[in-house]
């Protein structure tokens, strides 16, 4: 009897739950990549175009 409920409340949908875990990853690695391009990008900082140019 344990055996069957933890089967069937661990193992029965498996599909779906690796497909919420790849949707929350892929939403992850967005934010991260947003919050990478806020902190090192420089569109936004003073001097920015000459540091552009210099490259």
């Amino acid at each position: 009897m344990l055996i069957q409920t933890i089967r069937r409340d661990w193992f029965s949908n498996i599909r779906n739950d690796l497909l919420a875990g790849t949707m929350i990853e892929v939403t992850g690695l967005n934010e991260a990549s947003a919050t990478m391009v806020d902190k090192f990008a420089l569109h936004d900082k003073d001097g920015a175009a000459g540091m552009l140019i210099g490259h």
